[in-house]
């Protein structure tokens, strides 16, 4: 009759155990899972690399969250990657808007942008295009298409924008080996079992 009421003893410090262990584990990846949350691009107006018969009345560009007017920058730099103009975008929730300015010969350009992410890094990127020489008439936004994330904004071009995927081995090679989040947990619930089983087997004995 002991013996069971110890072993009911020992099993209830188990759960408790495993209970406050993942706890703890959930409450290290809530931070963990913010962190790891990126402001990108979805969709752009006119499309990357797109071939325009007339000038843009605008530039858009449509982000997965939304953004701080204040921590949003814009330019448009030629085809050579040389700054014409830094402009002041419009921000509404999601969409940023870049007016296009008025007498721009026909070319190539990039409009470039930063932005602050959601764990306050800057995230900047680019859309590329051009448009026919002879054009007097600006012509209307297109169908939003997913864009290539690029370089530069500001008086200097920034530098192209890592790729998230290649950066992040970058990361974890600058601490040491990187562990991933879950698979700690799943190693935290793990020894909590084996030890519950010791113990079990050791009062047991």
């Amino acid at each position: 009759m002991r013996a069971g009421r110890r072993l009911e003893g020992v099993n209830l410090r188990l759960a408790r155990s495993v209970a406050v262990l993942l706890a703890v584990a959930l409450g290290m990846l809530m931070p963990v899972s913010s962190a790891l949350a990126h402001t990108d691009v979805v969709s752009t107006v006119p499309d990357a690399g797109a071939v325009l018969d007339t000038a843009p009345g605008s530039v858009t560009f449509t982000f997965n969250e939304e953004l701080l007017a204040a921590s949003v920058e814009a330019s448009i730099l030629d085809s050579a990657g040389a700054l014409i103009s830094s402009v002041t975008p419009e921000v509404d929730g999601t969409v940023v808007t870049i007016p296009w300015p008025e007498g721009l010969p026909a070319g190539g350009y990039e409009v470039a942008y930063r932005v602050a992410s959601g764990d306050g890094h800057p995230v900047t990127g680019s859309v590329e295009f051009s448009y026919a020489a002879g054009s007097a008439e600006r012509s209307e936004p297109g169908t939003p298409s997913e864009s290539g994330v690029a370089p530069p904004v500001g008086a200097t071009p920034f530098a192209p924008a890592p790729d998230p995927a290649a950066s992040t081995p970058a990361a974890a090679d600058a601490g040491g080996m990187a562990i991933n989040p879950f698979f700690a947990v799943i190693l935290l619930v793990v020894a909590a079992i084996v030890g519950g089983v010791i113990a079990v087997r050791r009062s047991r004995r």
